[in-house]
């Protein structure tokens, strides 16, 4: 407990969430892993002057996901239709690149330009209060036929429903080398 005893408690506790969300993940849904979430760790994500924890379900969370991928996905979706799911001041770190919410929408054009389909399956799931952790398997199609799937680590941080923030980690199990950039391609970022 003395790495909680730290300032940000906010850091310790999205720490813990995911070393608890690891250790799921390993451990399988009959493992001993267990997540642990401090109770006066706020959610709120730092930078954004979030002081207000409200709570979202997990089935809500999962909902939610599973939506805002589908649209990020669906080439007859344009990418502007993802502010139905993130804030006009989003930002992302995947795979240690930053995006803001034009860098996104970006993101999002170019994917639509290379896949027919594709959907998240969640596998493991976790919400405190407006943080959401999850793993996820993205599966998709591209326009030429071949299939990627990429296994997501995630932290998601939301107002007002929507995402403002989120952290991840994206591993390619099928598809071409061209495909690691997934997470985070753009025409800017390749």
């Amino acid at each position: 407990m003395p790495m909680c005893a730290a300032r940000n408690v906010l850091m310790c506790s999205l720490a813990t969430i995911l070393i608890g969300v690891i250790m799921m993940a390993f451990a399988g849904p009959r493992g001993r892993a267990q997540v642990v979430t401090l109770p006066n760790a706020s959610a709120a994500h730092p930078d954004k002057g979030e002081t207000h924890v409200p709570t979202i379900t997990k089935d809500q969370a999962r909902t939610l996901i599973e939506n805002a991928v589908a649209s990020l996905l669906d080439p007859n979706q344009d990418a502007e239709s993802l502010s139905r799911y993130f804030a006009p001041d989003y930002t992302q770190d995947v795979d240690g690149k930053y995006l803001d919410y034009a860098g996104f929408v970006d993101h999002a054009r170019t994917l639509k330009k290379t896949l027919r389909k594709g959907q998240a399956k969640i596998e493991r799931l976790v919400v405190d209060g407006s943080t959401i952790a999850d793993i996820h398997i993205i599966e998709a199609e591209k326009t030429n036929g071949e299939v990627i799937r990429a296994k997501v680590i995630a932290f998601f941080t939301l107002r007002d429903g929507k995402f403002i923030h989120v952290d991840e980690l994206t591993h390619l199990l099928q598809g071409s080398e061209t495909d690691q950039d997934l997470g985070s391609r753009t025409p800017r970022v390749q």
